[in-house]
């Protein structure tokens, strides 16, 4: 038996059983935070409105959540594409079937989730190297556009 290797743009075995191990310690992690926001949403809400008792610490809290998340997927920042094309190289040798779409229709999710967190990866270094010279960590200038970014990035990272 003869072993191919895989093309070009895919990791070797070691490397992606790597990627894996670093993408399982993400969602592993991320499930944390995520149940943590929920507790503490729950328990710093109005049951009845769901609105924050205390909007300041909920925003704080938010945007803790939106950084912990963050920083947890960066291990698996620099490898997410290529686990996204190794995953639809996969799906692309099983035999097809109905839940072969629905595989195909996730993979396609996270593209274009990963896409877009290098997207917004890029206008955030784009922005902050037009900041202001005072601008800097600890200040509105540069801490508000920065929780923006975190903000808009915690949804594709949900994907």
């Amino acid at each position: 038996m003869t072993t191919s290797s895989p093309p070009p743009s895919l990791p070797s075995y070691d490397a992606h059983q790597l990627y894996l191990r670093q993408l399982a310690t993400f969602l592993r992690e991320s499930r944390q935070i995520l149940d943590a926001w929920d507790a503490y949403s729950d328990e710093h809400c109005d049951p009845e409105t769901f609105e924050p008792l205390d909007e300041a610490a909920y925003d704080i809290r938010q945007r803790q959540r939106d950084t912990d998340t963050l920083n947890a997927f960066g291990r698996v920042y620099f490898h997410a594409d290529v686990l996204v094309d190794t995953a639809e190289h996969q799906l692309a040798r099983l035999p097809a079937f109905s839940a072969t779409r629905a595989h195909a229709w996730q993979i396609g999710e996270l593209r274009t989730s990963t896409q877009k967190l290098y997207e917004l990866h890029r206008q955030w270094l784009d922005l902050r190297r037009n900041l202001p010279t005072d601008a800097v960590p600890g200040t509105a200038a540069y801490d508000e556009p920065l929780a923006e970014s975190r903000a808009e990035a915690w949804h594709h990272l949900g994907q």
